[in-house]
């Protein structure tokens, strides 16, 4: 049985480092580093206000150049590293292994 640290790093180097269209864009969004124009504001709202993200959103990434497969990726990492994040600092708080 694998342990759920293992997952986790395995979830993370997934995340981080499999080849697809958005690598750069997936790793400054897992990292939550600032990325310009759309990017950067979805994955801001992405991150923060999940629930308001629009159509509009995806509009302004498609017009930024992004495909759906770009888009998915980005969308995966925001979300996956936020979470990462808030567990990392939960962790902290109860005197866990960050």
């Amino acid at each position: 049985m694998r342990l759920f640290g293992d997952l986790l790093e395995d979830l993370i180097d997934a995340v981080v480092n499999s080849p697809g269209p958005a690598l750069a864009e997936r790793r400054a969004a897992f990292a939550a580093e600032p990325m310009a124009g759309a990017p950067g504001a979805f994955a801001e709202k992405v991150r923060h206000r999940a629930y308001s993200v629009t159509d509009a959103d995806i509009d302004s990434l498609r017009r930024d150049g992004m495909n759906e497969d770009a888009i998915f990726e980005l969308t995966i990492a925001c979300a996956v590293g936020e979470a990462y994040s808030q567990l990392q600092a939960g962790l902290k708080a109860i005197g866990g292994r960050p």
